[in-house]
């Protein structure tokens, strides 16, 4: 059973779903060793050092390729004969999908130690993190393996 929490004019309402639920994975395991966020966290007693930074950041990126080198299928969905978008099940990612072998590890993932530490060094090490994160998540992008209407079907405009 699934219960969900929503508003409804202002009046608090479950909702319970009687469905089975089959849940599943696009990963090659669910058992996922990340650094929680109290360990990628800077603590209050270290200073605003370039190595303190670039060590919270190499955690997160850390995180991110451990996420890449997991992932192997995507969901697949079709639309049945009334237009609705069924799930049709995963279809693995091709090597050249993945590109694992091409991740560029340059120094603007960290905070270097010749840089004046500011916004802008900062901003460059997560804005570098995010497009190498969204780019690797693009992929996994739902796989629609048919169009509605189909392309067979005669459309009259009157």
């Amino acid at each position: 059973m699934l219960t969900v929490y929503g508003k409804n004019k202002n009046a608090g309402i479950f909702y319970n779903f009687l469905e089975e639920s089959k849940y599943v994975s696009i990963l090659t395991t669910n058992d996922l060793d990340f650094y929680t966020i109290e360990e990628i966290k800077v603590n209050s007693e270290e200073y605003a050092q370039d190595w303190v930074f670039s060590k919270a950041f190499s955690k997160i990126l850390i995180n991110i390729l451990a996420m890449r080198d997991r992932i192997v299928r995507r969901f697949a969905s079709k639309y049945d004969t009334s237009g609705n978008l069924l799930y049709f099940g995963q279809l693995y990612l091709t090597d050249k999908e993945i590109n694992k072998d091409e991740f560029d590890y340059s120094v603007n993932y960290m905070v270097n130690l010749n840089e004046t530490f500011g916004n802008s060094v900062f901003n460059r090490a997560i804005e570098k993190m995010y497009s190498f994160e969204t780019q690797m998540l693009s992929v996994l992008k739902d796989t629609t393996l048919n169009v509605w209407p189909p392309l067979s079907t005669t459309v009259t405009v009157s």
